[in-house]
């Protein structure tokens, strides 16, 4: 009996793939459930961080002004908002626009608005439930593709009788009883 050939891992493939593509939902849905400063405030945070890693330095080399950027501030009476509790709904809130450098603007960031949060640990939870959901739909792929490679080992009938007892075949062919008689 000859050996059929294998076939190449799709589930796996598959399960990968939609695993890399499950950070893009999980990440929106944990920035839709963040605290409204810290959505506000995320984008520079990522700008501000990425700006002090060895890229940004690169990046930044070719401007002209490379170590001030300008971020913007919510304001109220003369004052950044750094809390949800000490924003006046009463009051006016404007945007005021402050040239700093990227890691004077984070480190104010960081303590004043994420508690004292690195950028990693902002962004632990999102991308640990990503991982998770990498490896379990990567690991469903594997167990697809394990049972697809056994019915290609052992065989699928596609046609041809099944086994049954006499009235199941009746019941299932809506017969009438009649018997044919097979002599050997």
């Amino acid at each position: 009996m000859k050996n059929f050939p294998t076939r190449a891992p799709v589930g796996m493939f598959l399960g990968a793939l939609l695993g890399l593509l499950s950070f893009i939902p999980v990440f929106v849905i944990w920035h839709h459930y963040q605290p409204p400063l810290e959505r506000f405030y995320f984008p520079q945070y990522i700008g501000s961080t990425l700006a002090q890693t060895p890229v940004g330095t690169v990046i930044s080399f070719f401007h002209s002004r490379r170590n001030i950027r300008t971020y913007f501030v919510l304001m109220q009476g003369g004052t950044p908002v750094t809390s949800a509790a000490g924003l006046d709904p009463a009051r006016h809130v404007s945007v005021r626009f402050v040239e700093t450098t990227p890691r004077i603007f984070g480190a104010w960031l960081q303590h004043q608005i994420y508690r004292g949060r690195e950028f990693r640990t902002v962004l632990q939870v999102p991308i640990a439930v990503s991982i998770a959901l990498y490896f379990g739909l990567f690991l469903s792929g594997l167990s697809y593709d394990c049972v697809r490679r056994k019915r290609t080992r052992e065989g699928v009938p596609l046609r041809g009788p099944d086994l049954m007892t006499r009235r199941a075949f009746n019941r299932a062919t809506k017969g009438d009883g009649f018997i044919l008689h097979v002599f050997h």
